[in-house]
Formats: C-alpha cells, structure tokens, sequence
C-alpha cells in the first residue's frame, strides 16, 4: 500500500466504495466550512432569504432566465437591456438587477448556487 493512501476498513469492493465516497464528502464539507470561515460567508437561514430575496422585481430565477437568453444570443452582451425588456424587465431595474445579483453571487455561496441551479433548469 502506498504510503499516502490511508488504511481502508476492508478489502470487499462495495465497502470500499462506500468508504471512499464517505471519505470525499467529508473533504467537500471540510472544504465548504473553511471556504465559508475565510470569506466570511453567511450560513444562517436569515442571511440566506435576505441573499436571495429579489432585486427590483427580478428574482433570481428570472435573472438566471434573462442571462441564458442573453448568452444564447450571439448580440446577447450588446442587448442586454433590450433582451431583459422582452422578458418584462425595464432597463433601469435590469441595470440595478445585475449589478446586484453580480455582487450577491461573489458575496455569498446561497446566492451563487441558486443561481446556478435556476441557470440550468431554464
């Protein structure tokens, strides 16, 4: 056995994947929890529903709808505001709605992965 790979419980192939997997999400959620502590991310229900609350009536699902139809369209960066009209978001709103959504996404995880999430079920 290689000196960096840790002694594993067995040598039956299912409790060893099982291990194995046991092993990774406990490393994804050491990492989440020291990623959370060096930025300073909120992880509280309250800072959450306040991360993901709308902006000028854009909700995050309908931001993440808007920018796949502005990154489906090959003008898409040019007519940003014209594409979030067609989608029933005035310019101004659209103006402070990504502005905002861009900062909640770099601010907090909640935001982020809503995001994400709303992105690839539109």
């Amino acid at each position: 056995m290689p000196w960096f790979r840790p002694a594993r419980p067995s040598d039956d192939r299912d409790r060893l994947l099982a291990y194995d997997a046991q092993q990774m999400v406990q490393a994804h959620e050491q990492t989440v929890a020291a990623v959370q502590q060096a930025y300073a991310l909120p992880v509280d229900q309250e800072n959450k529903e306040r991360d993901l609350a709308p902006v000028a009536g854009v909700t995050v699902q309908h931001y993440a709808e808007i920018c796949r139809a502005i990154n489906t369209s090959p003008t898409g960066n040019a007519r940003m505001a014209a594409i979030a009209q067609a989608h029933g978001v005035d310019a101004a709103s659209w103006h402070e709605a990504f502005g905002e959504w861009n900062t909640r996404f770099t601010r907090t995880v909640a935001a982020a992965e809503a995001f994400v999430v709303a992105y690839g079920a539109t």
